[in-house]
């Protein structure tokens, strides 16, 4: 079908008809999403309805974020800096001494952490941590 709408009269009518093609295909993404929640209260049984609270929302969306918002590798290489990220900071928002100095307990560090690390990168990597494209498309470039 792509064969038949790349040799179409027109270059510009191939580029919307494509468009249109990728903003079809996008409409199904919310139901993905649905279904991905459906699966795991399913798999949980039962669960607490702060699991679905703004805490895990905010973690949740500030990894593609980080990682670049319109890539698959994006996605994925945000949750790393984000997962350790948050486990340090939850160790020391109980309090703790480091380097000798007794620090206080500090509630929402860790969302505060999340934000000024979101608000740091999007500053300097705007596109997020990979860019624009895939981690295969900047190791292996297609030869021309």
């Amino acid at each position: 079908m792509q064969a038949a709408i790349m040799s179409g009269p027109t270059s510009a009518g191939r580029r919307s008809i494509l468009a249109l093609m990728q903003s079809r295909l996008a409409g199904g993404q919310p139901l993905v999403a649905g279904m991905a929640g459906v699966l795991l209260v399913h798999f949980l049984g039962a669960f607490p309805s702060k699991d679905f609270h703004i805490d895990l929302s905010f973690l949740l969306m500030s990894m593609p974020i980080l990682g670049g918002i319109s890539t698959g590798s994006g996605a994925v290489g945000g949750t790393a800096p984000i997962v350790v990220m948050v486990d340090l900071l939850r160790r020391l928002e109980g309090g703790t001494t480091l380097f000798g100095l007794r620090l206080s307990e500090v509630f929402g560090l860790t969302d505060i952490g999340v934000g000024v690390v979101i608000l740091a990168f999007e500053y300097r990597f705007r596109d997020g941590l990979f860019g624009l494209r895939e981690i295969d498309e900047r190791w292996f470039p297609d030869p021309k």
